[in-house]
């Protein structure tokens, strides 16, 4: 999917993530981090703009059937995409080109489990869809007490904080309901 709906402020339109324009991308102050690293093969061009489409898409709908209209719009370019979940709170992903990968940042906590497992299932549902299954990627988590990167499997196994806590069961693959997408 390369368009998706954009329903906020009482406007529809149809979004086209690949004709954004390469505006200078918004300063994320989170230290919350997790690297979706392609770099063991690579980042196929469009993969960024199709998660976009989705993550739009899923901030429209719980906009129109769960916060009345509360959300604020989604701010994107090219490369970056800042959306609400959440009234107050919201997620940045980063595409990466040169360096392979795409960054996700959250801006609570609370949220940081809900947002990547959704981030993975799309990631998920796009390389079931339209790669074939043959995508790969290897996710990496920052630490700002330690500051330094956790593999997925070390995260999991520390219970790295925000992303994996007592009460997130998280046992591979991240995922969520595919089809919901």
């Amino acid at each position: 999917m390369l368009i998706s709906r954009w329903n906020f402020n009482n406007e529809s339109y149809i979004l086209i993530p690949s004709l954004l324009g390469a505006a200078k991308t918004e300063r994320e102050t989170s230290k919350e981090q997790c690297h979706f690293d392609f770099s063991d093969k690579f980042l196929p061009i469009g993969l960024f703009h199709r998660l976009v489409c989705l993550c739009v898409a899923e901030s429209s709908l719980r906009n129109s059937k769960i916060h009345a209209g509360t959300l604020e719009p989604p701010f994107l370019s090219r490369h970056h995409l800042r959306a609400e979940l959440q009234p107050g709170e919201s997620f940045t992903l980063t595409e990466e080109r040169e360096k392979q990968r795409i960054t996700l940042c959250v801006s609570s906590d609370a949220m940081a489990p809900k947002v990547l497992r959704m981030c993975d299932s799309m990631l998920r549902k796009i390389n079931a869809d339209i790669m074939s299954s043959g995508l790969v990627w290897s996710p990496y988590f920052w630490d700002s007490h330690s500051q330094k990167f956790f593999s997925y499997n070390e995260a999991t196994s520390i219970k790295l904080s925000p992303w994996f806590t007592e009460n997130t069961s998280v046992h591979p693959p991240i995922g969520a309901d595919l089809n919901s997408f």
